[in-house]
């Protein structure tokens, strides 16, 4: 006859360490945060509000209650196209501008006080597009439409870089270039453009020919 073996009782330790380690199971996605390689972590927590202390990229445990925003900072390319701006002569042009930026380590949690746990893509289609804009009013403004297509071109754009760059520094941006497409003026500034620029052949022409019949 078979000898039957009495069954193993389940000491209530052992329900006990199951049933902690079923609630770490499920807490374990609230409380295990990873940041993405060229991204840094601002840590808010209700109780205290923004950390001082950022988070690097990794896995990093955090409260259940912990609101943890990214900020990229490598560098980031915007482009912004057909921008309407004015010339000193009060010329209508369009322009596309394409920028590089990025998020300066220090300051991520200025830029986080200051917006708010948003998306970077957000901050960008909204405040950075205005500093921008704002900036190449301002200094497109300043010269002619014949001197934007000319000798003025390279300096604008240094120009527009240079107050873009100041203007965003103080929250955390970091404005590492700045390309002014080919300026495209409406129709009646184009013709103004082409009877400029063969006025100016006609004369350079009269020039030579001048110059010919004194040699």
């Amino acid at each position: 006859m078979r000898e039957i073996k009495p069954k193993k009782r389940i000491r209530p330790s052992m329900i006990i360490a199951g049933v902690i380690v079923v609630a770490l199971l499920a807490m374990t996605p609230f409380i295990v945060e990873q940041i993405e390689p060229g991204q840094v972590g601002v840590v808010y927590k209700p109780s205290s509000g923004v950390q001082d202390e950022t988070l690097s990229q990794g896995w990093h445990i955090v409260s259940p209650i912990t609101r943890v925003t990214e900020y990229p900072i490598r560098t980031q390319t915007k482009s912004l196209d057909n921008m309407t701006l004015a010339t000193k002569d009060g010329k209508n042009i369009v322009v596309d501008f394409t920028y590089s930026f990025s998020v300066s380590p220090d300051q991520v949690t200025e830029v986080f006080n200051k917006f708010g746990p948003i998306e970077i893509d957000e901050i960008a289609a909204g405040y950075l597009k205005q500093r921008l804009y704002d900036a190449s009013r301002e200094q497109i403004s300043k010269v002619t439409v014949l001197e934007l297509f000319g000798e003025q071109s390279g300096n604008v754009s240094t120009s527009i870089q240079t107050q873009f760059a100041q203007d965003v520094k103080k929250i955390g941006f970091i404005i590492e270039d700045v390309a002014l497409g080919a300026p495209k003026p409406d129709a009646k500034t184009q013709e103004a453009i082409d009877a400029r620029v063969k006025a100016s052949q006609e004369l350079d022409k009269k020039k030579t020919d001048l110059a010919i019949a004194k040699a």
